[in-house]
C-alpha cells in the first residue's frame, strides 16, 4: 500500500489569509487507487489559532466524489 501527500501553499508575509492545494495519492498501484486533490484556504486567527476549509475531489476507482472540509488548529 502507497500513501503519499504533497500541497502547495502561497504564504505572503503579514497575511491572515493563506491558498493551499493539498494532493493526496493512496493505494496499491494494482487493484485500487484513490486520488484527492483538496483546493483549501487557511485562515490564521492569531498566533495560536487557525481554521482550515476546502472542498475535496476524490477520484477512486469506484468513480468520483467530494467532501467538505473544516478544520481547526490550537497550538500551545
Amino acid at each position: 500500500m502507497l500513501d503519499a501527500s504533497a500541497a502547495l501553499a502561497y504564504t505572503p508575509a503579514n497575511w491572515w489569509l493563506f491558498p493551499v492545494l493539498e494532493m493526496v495519492f493512496q493505494g496499491d498501484l494494482d487493484k485500487y487507487n484513490c486520488l484527492l486533490l483538496v483546493p483549501q484556504v487557511i485562515i490564521r486567527c492569531g498566533c495560536h489559532l487557525d481554521f482550515n476549509t476546502g472542498i475535496g475531489v476524490n477520484l477512486t476507482n469506484d468513480g468520483p466524489s467530494t467532501e467538505a472540509r473544516l478544520q481547526m488548529t490550537l497550538r500551545f
